[in-house]
């Protein structure tokens, strides 16, 4: 775990672990992105 929230945290994101013995746990690993404009989205494809 400490290998992906250092990459995670080199690239600007986020990494959130909630555990609860007995049941498990989520990992949840977010980044930021920057909003695509309608017309760069169909350039892509």
């Amino acid at each position: 775990m400490a290998i992906v929230a250092s990459l995670v945290d080199a690239q600007g994101g986020t990494f959130v672990v909630q555990s609860e013995p007995g049941a498990g746990a989520t990992f949840t690993v977010t980044f930021p992105i920057a909003p695509v404009a309608a017309g760069d989205a169909k350039q892509r494809r």
